[in-house]
């Protein structure tokens, strides 16, 4: 399972984002332009249906370009023993009606959603190298399962299985290859099943705050990273105080101050400097 490899693009590594808090990056709409509005470069574009090393790198590494509407809603840096090292960047569009939505719609049909009861959140990530050679990584997506929230994924692979839908406990997961010089980029979709109710048709941010997954697992080369720090405006941990720490990523709405579930703990917004660990 893979994700789409472009040459030089929209990338703001991780160095640039630590201690800039009113960073803006820009980053790619998912699927269609109307999620997640931005004015980009041309750039070079390449699918592949395996999961090579990039075949023909471009010689300049990925720029950063104009500010836009858009910060990163999280960030993940991941690295091994071995000296690899991979930064990601997630971004997150709002929260519509699935009826007008980009999402693929008949993809959803493999899932158990009530389409006249759900929302949907696009997403994007964007994944390069900060090592110095190109590396395989694989990120996986959870519910947290802390919360009686039931969240679907519609993934956007570029290989045979197309777009697919997974329900929360599949845990679906995407691998790119990126290299210093490239990054990857890869489109998917967040169902809040069942946000919507005959008590409350329009959700507000508090509400949809309440939807959350798991900080994504990451491997490096097959093997699990042994660091993995991961921070921004949509990323909080929580439980800290009874010494069992929680990472949450929330998609849509506004952030919560705790987690139901979780013994109502507080949480706090993950830094650069106090990130969460997956």
């Amino acid at each position: 399972m893979i994700g789409r490899n472009k040459g030089q693009g929209p990338f703001v590594s991780l160095g640039a984002l630590v201690g800039v808090a009113t960073l803006v990056i820009a980053l790619g709409g998912c699927g269609s332009s109307s999620a997640i509005p931005v004015t980009t470069p041309s750039v070079s574009s390449t699918s592949t249906t395996s999961i090579p090393v990039a075949t023909s790198p471009t010689t300049v590494p990925p720029t950063t370009i104009a500010a836009t509407s858009f910060t990163p809603a999280a960030v993940i840096q991941a690295s091994d023993s071995g000296g690899d090292s991979i930064t990601t960047t997630m971004a997150f569009g709002p929260a519509e009606p699935i009826g007008s939505s980009n999402v693929d719609q008949a993809a959803l049909g493999s899932c158990s959603v009530d389409t006249s009861r759900a929302l949907v959140v696009a997403g994007e990530m964007h994944t390069v190298a900060d090592s110095s050679l190109s590396i395989s990584v694989t990120e996986t997506l959870a519910d947290s399962d802390w919360n009686d929230t039931t969240e679907s994924f519609v993934m956007a692979y570029t290989n045979s299985l197309g777009t697919q839908c997974y329900q929360s406990n599949d845990n679906p997961e995407v691998t790119f290859t990126v290299s210093p010089t490239e990054y990857s980029t890869f489109d998917f979709w967040v169902i809040l099943d069942g946000a919507i109710t005959p008590d409350d048709l329009s959700p507000s941010p508090a509400a949809l705050g309440m939807w959350d997954l798991k900080a994504p697992d990451v491997t490096l080369l097959g093997n699990e990273a042994d660091n993995l720090a991961v921070y921004g405006p949509r990323i909080m941990n929580c439980g800290a105080e009874i010494g069992n720490a929680q990472t949450f990523l929330v998609p849509a709405g506004s952030v919560p101050a705790e987690i139901g579930g979780l013994n109502g703990e507080s949480c706090v917004l993950a830094t650069a400097s106090n990130p969460g660990s997956g």
